[in-house]
């Protein structure tokens, strides 16, 4: 079994684990325990004993945050140009509106909440409101999905473990910090990577 272990709570939660775990690594806890990290985050392997990797916050949440994302980003390999113009019965949102609208609100997190100010960000699919229809040219959806991949994950980059507690104000979804508005861009991405999903399954 493998844990990760925040500076905040290092002894605390190695006091809660060291009796369910095997005799021999108690060494290793012990050692651990000692340890002074600063702003740093303990992955270890309870099983074999070993330190996988020292983290930090920004580090830990962009893991978290690119590894989320996959569930989107491994559906566009195999998506083809015919399939954007699909849609599930009943519903108004085209697989080609789906993966504009990741890219037009992963662009706005990147500016507006985590603080890339020069992102330049033309949300047409929340200034139209709806599916114009015109989400049809895979390559250039594909391109605009990537750069609002880099974007976002460069400005992540530059957070410092401080910087999540900042609170940041918005109309969309209220005061949160930048952490709890991490958790927002990566069930907004989710979300619809589910939906697209069905879409190009289904329809």
């Amino acid at each position: 079994m493998t844990y990760v272990i925040c500076r905040q709570t290092l002894n605390q939660q190695l006091c809660k684990y060291i009796k369910a775990l095997p005799n021999q690594n108690l060494p290793l806890l012990i050692s651990i325990a000692k340890i002074k990290v600063k702003n740093k985050a303990l992955c270890f392997d309870t099983t074999g004993g070993k330190i996988i990797s020292v983290m930090n916050i920004t580090q830990a949440y962009l893991q978290t945050w690119a590894e989320a994302r996959t569930r989107f980003s491994n559906l566009l390999p195999a998506l083809k140009e015919e399939e954007l113009t699909k849609k599930l019965s009943n519903t108004k949102n085209s697989a080609g509106f789906l993966i504009r609208h990741i890219g037009d609100v992963e662009l706005l997190f990147a500016k507006n909440v985590f603080g890339a100010s020069e992102t330049a960000v033309n949300a047409k699919t929340l200034i139209a409101g709806y599916d114009t229809g015109e989400w049809t040219n895979l390559p250039e959806l594909l391109a605009y999905q990537q750069y609002a991949l880099n974007t976002l994950k460069t400005i992540i980059e530059k957070q410092t473990d401080e910087d999540w507690m900042q609170l940041i104000n918005t109309k969309e979804f209220g005061t949160k910090t930048k952490a709890e508005a991490l958790g927002r861009i990566i069930s907004h991405t989710a979300y619809h990577a589910g939906q697209l999903a069905l879409t190009l399954k289904y329809s």
